[in-house]
């Protein structure tokens, strides 16, 4: 099974339950544009990620800042995270918290290969030890990176694990069935039509935004 969807719609979760506060934020939500602006400067004046897009209010990174600034008490309960959508699917399906590289590398300005360097991260922790304070957290990206972003990192292809046992038996399938990674949602879609194989075709996806793939 691999299953996709939208980038950056975060929710929160504590234990194995589903939160109202934190709110969860849509994929398009924009509320977090002061954070898309800090950030984006910070991109620029460090030269990090340069392969990545300006920092917009959409992007996972500022709503786990802007998440960070505005509901600091209920995240530092150490069973409160905040994930992505795609990574809670994935928890349900297998009970193991996964991160798509596919949605770091273009919400997250982050990757296996090139994680966020060194200079954006000084930068960063200056701007959050303002709000989260330094008794007993340790180094404010390293809590983001764990409280937004837990589990490993997985590219499309990857095995994350069998879909859990009593899962199986609710959606009748057999057991051990595996659950592979999945890239976001457009660029399932071109994988899933197969026009990889077929150069001649094109395919429009309609929703809020339109793409055109070839």
């Amino acid at each position: 099974i691999c299953a996709t969807c939208t980038t950056s719609s975060l929710v929160a979760i504590q234990r194995d339950e589903i939160l109202n506060h934190p709110p969860a934020l849509r994929w398009d939500d924009r509320q977090s544009r002061q954070e898309a602006l800090m950030l984006e400067q910070i991109r620029l004046e460090t030269h990090s990620a340069p392969w990545f897009p300006p920092v917009a209010a959409d992007s996972g990174i500022a709503k786990a800042v802007f998440l960070t600034t505005r509901y600091r008490d209920r995240l530092l309960d150490p069973d409160t995270h905040v994930v992505e959508q795609l990574s809670l699917i994935n928890w349900f399906l297998t009970g193991r918290f996964t991160q798509s590289e596919s949605i770091l590398s273009r919400k997250w300005a982050f990757s296996r290969q090139e994680p966020w360097p060194e200079a954006f991260l000084v930068q960063l922790d200056h701007k959050l030890d303002a709000h989260l304070g330094r008794s007993g957290l340790g180094r404010s990206t390293t809590w983001l990176r764990e409280k937004m972003l837990p589990g490993e990192i997985v590219g499309a292809g990857d095995l994350i694990g069998p879909v859990i046992p009593r899962l199986s038996e609710l959606l009748n399938l057999p057991q051990g069935v595996k659950v592979v990674a999945a890239p976001y949602d457009t660029c399932a879609q071109v994988l899933g039509l197969g026009l990889l194989d077929h150069p001649e075709r094109l395919t429009l996806s309609f929703g809020t935004s339109l793409g055109i793939c070839a």
